[in-house]
């Protein structure tokens, strides 16, 4: 079951540690890059957060009281670079098709704020442990199920779909091997797969350079194999 008392909120502290941005969230949006024209500071000390273990509820009356008491700078009532006077942003809202593609195009390529970026073993880490334990309704692994079905499963092919593959294309093949059925679903960061039934399942990948009758790999194993051989404990839980 989702703890409703998982919100808090939370303000970013300038140098002379008055707050410069209110803010309300959930796990490690306290810390999240990926806004645009305002940053968190690189001095995590000035990144507090002010109450935690609240309703979404009660998170958003606390973000509009404390943006009332500090003011907007955009407006001249205070010292806030808020841009609204809280309260919105509602988790799990629904956006309209547009607005989807609207925001799918903003953040391609180099506007991306991951683009290009290397996350450590740690960070995925923490990434991984977000998404434990979350329990997703019927309805909601259906339709992400239905979603990434046939043409629109970039894993799915069909004669006479898509791109043609023309010689000096490279690209990668990433099949799904599973010890059940074919079927899968989808967690709702639209990343994460996982088998319907709960069987184990590996997930392989190749980059190759498509050739004139031939294929070309340009990918390879061995830094895996090798660091099996080195270490024989490696996966011996399996």
């Amino acid at each position: 079951m989702v703890n409703p008392n998982r919100f808090y909120t939370y303000a970013y502290l300038r140098e002379d540690r008055t707050p410069y941005y209110i803010g309300k969230g959930i796990k490690y949006r306290i810390y999240s890059t990926n806004r645009k024209g305002l940053k968190p500071p690189k001095d995590k000390t000035r990144i507090v957060f002010l109450k935690q273990n609240l309703t979404e509820e009660e998170a958003f009356k606390h973000e509009i009281y404390m943006i009332a008491v500090f003011g907007r700078k955009d407006i001249g009532t205070g010292i806030l670079h808020n841009k609204t006077d809280g309260g919105d942003g509602a988790f799990g809202a629904v956006r309209s098709e547009e607005t989807r593609k609207k925001l799918s195009e903003v953040n391609k390529g180099k506007n991306n704020p991951n683009y290009g970026k290397s996350f450590s073993n740690e960070h995925r880490k923490k990434l991984s442990e977000a998404h434990k334990g979350k329990v997703l309704s019927e309805e909601h692994r259906r339709k992400n199920s239905e979603a990434k079905k046939g043409l629109n499963n970039p894993n799915y092919g069909k004669k006479g779909a898509g791109p043609k593959l023309r010689e000096n294309m490279v690209i990668a093949i990433e099949p799904m091997i599973n010890l059940g059925t074919k079927d899968v679903i989808y967690d709702e960061d639209g990343w994460t797969v996982r088998t319907r039934d709960g069987k184990f399942s590996a997930h392989y990948e190749h980059t190759i350079c498509i050739k004139k009758n031939k294929a070309d790999i340009l990918s390879s194993f061995s830094d895996i194999i090798q660091q099996e051989k080195n270490n024989p404990s490696l996966f011996s839980e399996y």
